[in-house]
C-alpha cells in the first residue's frame, strides 16, 4: 500500500475543510432566518473541528519540519467561525444585517460574488 503524496493529502484537507464550512456557508447565504439552525450547526462544527484540526496538524508536519505559517493560517480561518455563529444569532443588531456576515466569506475564503 503506497502512502499518499503531500499534494494528495493537501487536496483531501481542502475538501474536508469545504465539508466543515459548508453548513456555515449555507446559514450565511440562504435566504431563510438562520437563528433556529445555528445551535445545531454550531454543535456539529465543534464536534468535527477537533478531528479536522488534528488531521491538519498531522499534514502540516513533515518529518522534522512543521509548516507553521500554513498551520497558523488554517487555525486563524477556523477561529473565525464562532464569530459567525454569534453574528447569525443576532442578525437584527448587525449594522448591515446579513451582508456584514457575508463579506468575510468573500474576502477570507475568496468565494466568488453572487450576482
Amino acid at each position: 500500500m503506497s502512502q499518499k503524496s503531500r499534494v494528495e493529502q493537501q487536496r483531501e484537507l481542502f475538501t474536508e475543510f469545504g465539508f466543515l464550512v459548508d453548513p456555515i456557508r449555507r446559514l450565511v447565504f440562504d435566504d431563510d432566518n438562520p437563528k433556529g439552525k445555528v445551535p445545531y450547526v454550531r454543535a456539529q462544527f465543534e464536534k468535527e473541528v477537533i478531528s479536522f484540526s488534528k488531521r491538519a496538524k498531522d499534514i502540516c508536519q513533515d518529518g522534522d519540519y512543521f509548516y507553521q505559517v500554513e498551520w497558523r493560517d488554517l487555525i486563524h480561518a477556523i477561529d473565525y467561525f464562532p464569530r459567525v455563529f454569534e453574528e447569525l444569532q443576532d442578525l437584527e443588531h448587525q449594522p448591515r444585517g446579513r451582508e456584514s456576515v457575508k463579506k468575510p466569506f468573500f474576502t477570507t475564503f475568496r468565494l466568488p460574488s453572487r450576482s
